[in-house]
């Protein structure tokens, strides 16, 4: 076996699943490789626990490095305990902001991790390497936290890295893109031009980190790297991601700023870019710069648009220089004027905001909504209050009525906040409303069985496991979804409405949480309706946010037969609409009215074939077995587990395995299964093979009949693609029939 003697892990939450790296770790495989050390960084994101213990046994290491952040804090304490157990002499070393300050917590809630890298860890990181390799003592090492017997040790800070050459202090670090640890084509590519940000806003871990020094890449490194992601990214890539420059304040030093975007212009690579800036530390002639530089989205922190809060948060107050010129009153102005020009520009300006911040009223944090409401962005971050550790509120947060509750999890710190945060609304547009659009995407991926393009683009990893009407777990079934989840993924659990579905709900999830890899649990309800042809699904999430709006994950489905009924009853303009229809094809009537659609011969067919249901934002339930996709389980990335055990691959499938079963015995017979039905339909002499699904379950058609239906109908795959209205959901549509409770 070829030893790779450094692994490294980055758990991620639900909310960085698009990140496919981080900075912090590639660094210091840059410095480690550098010095001749092999390391490579295992992606958890595609594996469930035991899968991520095989794959760290398969490289033989001797230290694993695990990039810890406080939301992600118990998967890299059920990681580092996976590993440990499986690979006892590994060593286990955690870094990250929750490494740098929660490290005796660390060490004394996860006996799995034996050291915390504090601070800069590139050098630290490769010190302790050193010593563990060769036996050496670590009391030395500067930046190390560590257990001593009973006792935990915490070693001096280690002072921020310098190359002491102003402008260029941080050259003297090796580019992970330079040495090829990231290509550069990754669907979320980012690099750091700076590190460290001068000002001290109290809710925020960077002063900590960093000490409010501020150190630079120079100009020359910038470019070099966006020139390494161009030549890596092909022209639809270029055309399409979105670079990030991911400095805590991309501004700090206007005039920096202005020559580093020049020497971007001048390089000409026409990448599509991304900064943070601070409104007071911007000017036009830098916006306009931007907007040549092909700066395609800009993003503004408020925090809050009061001046007494902003007061409070000490927003306007950097270190070492004297206090911003601009009172609060103005600063708030200063966020109106640039964002009104950035969006002038073609920038496409987003704002950032936070609800429950020290000393706020619900009054004022109507007045920042109603303010971000007034601007022209293209987007919100609605952000509600955090404590995090290392912030001078975390030290201070008692002193403002604050409370938190970390409920089951050591971390993070929840913010239990002295009003109701329903009192204050979410802002059009806003990070908020865009969950509740995800998870209108998940209703449909995990109930209605829409697979494919709804996905692709929208959630990086498709749902894995939904429980229907399950009242309860045995240890073993238990034990088995815990093993069998892929990490960070969501769990469905669905329940009729009548009954104590809540309290239900919290006792599955209660039951889960101790042992499975992932925090996202959804509780969907199934509603009866006044037209007993019509059912309804909802999704039960972020309660706080429905007491603000009436805004709701809300689907009917209803056959396919009645869609001139549910037109004429639901359709634009009617007081009754409701946002979405689902259309099952339950029977042969239905199916005969589908057949109808798709046929040449109806007056309205056009290259979708289903134009008269446009205007009511529908789709077709199980999709998926029209669209010219393999069965999702095939695979088994997606499957659900009926209330008496049984698995099936989509709500209209049929059963393929028990939960309990060994994973790979499901899978094994399902590749069966597809194997005898290719062979009985037929399938590899079949001329629409491409394109066709190859559906085990075809509800209501049998195989023959579903095999002559897509051979009628060549160009089903494609019609039912563009029939795909929901992907193109208007969000800013759906604001407008929002009321807002006050």
């Amino acid at each position: 076996m070829n030893r790779v003697p450094v692994v490294f892990a980055f758990p991620r939450a639900p909310f960085m699943e698009e990140l496919t790296y981080t900075l912090g770790i590639a660094y210091i495989q840059a410095r480690l490789k550098t010095e001749g050390i092999r390391s490579v960084l295992l992606s958890e994101a595609d594996h469930t626990l035991s899968e991520f213990v095989r794959a760290v046994k398969r490289h033989n290491p001797m230290v694993m490095g695990i990039s810890i952040y406080d939301p992600t804090y118990y998967l890299a304490r059920m990681m580092a305990r996976a590993v440990k157990q499986a690979v006892p002499g590994i060593i286990v070393v955690a870094g990250g902001p929750t490494a740098t300050f929660s490290d005796r917590l660390i060490l004394t809630d996860i006996p799995w991790i034996d050291y915390c890298v504090r601070g800069e860890g590139e050098e630290t990181f490769l010190e302790l390497y050193r010593a563990i390799e060769s036996g050496a003592e670590t009391s030395k090492i500067e930046g190390l936290g560590y257990r001593d017997g009973g006792e935990i040790v915490r070693t001096p800070d280690r002072p921020l890295i310098t190359s002491g050459i102003k402008g260029a202090e941080l050259d003297i670090l090796p580019s992970p893109f330079g040495e090829g640890l990231i290509k550069g084509d990754e669907a979320y590519a980012g690099i750091q031009s700076a590190r460290g940000c001068a000002y001290r806003c109290i809710f925020c871990n960077g002063p900590g980190m960093f000490k409010n020094k501020v150190r630079y890449h120079s100009n020359e490194r910038v470019v070099e790297e966006l020139r390494i992601i161009h030549n890596a990214m092909t022209g639809t890539m270029r055309k399409e991601r979105k670079v990030s420059l991911w400095d805590d304040n991309f501004c700090l030093d206007l005039k920096r700023t202005k020559d580093l975007v020049a020497d971007i212009i001048n390089a000409g690579l026409g990448l599509r870019l991304y900064c943070e800036l601070r409104a007071d530390r911007v000017d036009l002639e830098l916006m306009e710069m931007l907007a040549e530089a092909n700066f395609v989205h800009v993003n503004f922190g408020l925090e809050s648009a009061v001046p007494r809060v902003l007061r409070i948060i000490k927003k306007l107050n950097p270190v070492g220089e004297k206090k911003s010129d601009l009172t609060e009153e103005e600063f708030t102005e200063k966020v109106r004027e640039n964002i009104e020009a950035a969006h002038r520009l073609g920038l496409s300006p987003t704002v950032s905001f936070i609800s429950g911040l020290p000393g706020e009223t619900p009054e004022e944090g109507r007045r920042t909504v109603d303010f971000v409401n007034t601007l022209p962005v293209h987007g919100a971050y609605h952000n509600r209050l955090v404590v995090f550790p290392g912030t001078e509120l975390f030290d201070t947060y008692k002193d403002y009525g604050l409370k938190v509750d970390t409920g089951s999890d050591p971390l993070p710190c929840r913010v239990v906040m002295p009003y109701d945060p329903g009192m204050v609304p979410g802002a059009p547009m806003s990070s908020e409303f865009q969950e509740i659009y995800r998870n209108e995407r998940y209703i449909l991926d995990v109930v209605f069985g829409w697979w494919g393009e709804l996905t692709v683009g929208k959630l990086s990893r498709p749902p894995l496991i939904v429980l229907w009407d399950r009242y309860g777990l045995s240890d073993e079934e238990a034990d088995w979804l815990c093993n069998n989840t892929r990490m960070t993924a969501p769990t469905f659990i669905v329940f009729d409405r009548s009954g104590n579905h809540n309290r239900q709900y919290l006792e599955l999830r209660g039951r889960l949480i101790p042992s499975a890899p992932t925090r996202s649990f959804y509780l969907v309800i199934r509603q009866k309706t006044p037209n007993p042809d019509l059912r309804r699904y909802r999704m039960i999430t972020n309660p706080d946010f429905r007491k603000s709006c009436t805004l709701s994950n809300s689907f009917l489905i209803a056959p396919l037969k009645d869609y001139k009924k549910i037109r004429r009853d639901h359709g634009p303009g009617h007081t009754r609409r409701y946002p979405h229809f689902i259309f099952g094809i339950e029977d042969r009537e239905d199916m005969a009215v589908w057949e109808g659609f798709l046929s040449e011969k109806n007056p309205d067919w056009n290259e979708t074939g289903l134009g008269k249901l446009t205007g009511l934002n529908a789709v077709i339930l199980d999709g998926c077995r029209w669209k010219g996709r393999r069965c999702p389980a095939s695979t088994l990335e997606k499957f659900h587990i009926m209330a008496n055990g049984e698995i099936i691959p989509c709500a209209n499938g049929g059963v393929i395995g028990k939960a309990g079963e060994p994973i790979g015995d499901i899978k094994n017979r399902v590749k069966k299964m597809f194997e005898e039905e290719a062979e009985k339909r037929g399938c590899h002499d079949c001329p629409e093979i491409r394109s066709c699904s190859q559906c085990l379950f075809p509800h209501p058609l049998s195989a023959g009949e579903y095999c002559d239906f897509r051979r009628r109908h060549r160009k089903l795959s494609m019609q039912i693609s563009q029939m795909d209205f929901l992907k193109d959901y208007d969000l800013k549509k759906q604001m407008n029939i929002v009321t807002y409770m006050r």
